[in-house]
Formats: C-alpha cells, structure tokens, sequence
C-alpha cells in the first residue's frame, strides 16, 4: 500500500510539473492521497479503528476548505483594483477554517499526520503572509515574505508547501 502512495504521488507531481503549477490539482492530490494513507496507518495499527474515523471526518473537511478557497480565489477577477486584499481575505478565511478542523486534536494523536497537520497549517500561514496579512496561527511561520511578489512567484511558494504537505504522508 506504500508503494501505491509514493508511486501515485510521483505520478502526481510528474503530471504537475508536466502542467505547470496548479494549486487546485495539487492541492487535491494531496487531500485524495490522506485517506490512503490513514487506511494504511490503520491496517499497520498504528492507529486505532477510532482515530481512523475521526481522520476519515477531518481529512475531508480539509478538502472542503480547501476547494472553498479555490473556487473563492477563482471569482476574483485578475483586473480587479482590490484583487489582492480579496485574496488576502479568501487565504484567512481558509486558515481559519483549517485551524477550527485541526483543533478537534485528532491528528495530534499520531506523529505522521500531526506532520500532516502542520504543513498545512505551514501552507495555509505561508498564503496568508504572501498576500500581506498575519497569520491566526499560535506560531505562525516566521520568515517574511518577500514584497510585491507576482501571481506566478505567490503560486511557485505554494506549489513548495505542497510539495512537503504531500511528502508529510510518506
């Protein structure tokens, strides 16, 4: 079951880098992949039937604010005057909603997804504080971002941090 993991998320990030950077895809890739992860976890017993269900519950709210996020960024039109103080706002928005998920404490139960947990919470800060806000996080990450980054530099940083949130399930 490993190897179908790494080698589905090898196919992922080949069919990504094929592509170019598409943060809805990826962020996708990664959020199909965690249930797979969590059923191996539990057939290995490294984690109980019960902590299984409660993961099988986060890890598709997860998704769901995730896509939230996406189809919010989506509607922003790419000439409107105040389009990054709308994406600052759809980013806080997001992390709020992944921070509410996190804090019901189930992946802090185990190490790999507690690992999981905290590079999203490191993606979710990282979009934040690219488009200019502060993190609601306890410990946010703390290097700055660099100013007046372009679309395509912001997606890049992205496309890093999900590239180790998908890592986080190996």
């Amino acid at each position: 079951m490993k190897q179908l993991i790494l080698v589905s998320l090898a196919i992922a990030l080949l069919f990504l880098a094929a592509c170019g950077p598409k943060l809805e895809r990826a962020v996708n890739t990664v959020f199909d992949l965690a249930p797979i992860a969590v059923d191996e976890a539990e057939n290995q017993g490294a984690i109980t039937a019960e902590l299984a269900g409660e993961l099988r519950v986060d890890i598709p709210d997860g998704q769901t604010v995730t896509n939230s996020l996406i189809a919010q960024l989506k509607q922003i039109a790419k000439a409107a005057p105040d389009r990054r103080a709308l994406q600052l706002a759809a980013w806080q928005k997001a992390e709020l909603a992944w921070l509410a998920i996190v804090n019901r404490g189930h992946f802090a139960l185990n190490p790999k997804f507690q690992k999981f947990a905290d590079r999203a919470n490191e993606l979710f800060a990282a979009g934040v504080r690219f488009y200019g806000g502060i993190s609601a996080q306890k410990e946010p990450v703390a290097s700055p971002s660099p100013p007046n980054l372009t679309d395509d530099q912001i997606e890049k940083q992205l496309q890093e941090r999900l590239e180790n949130l998908a890592n986080s399930l190996k």
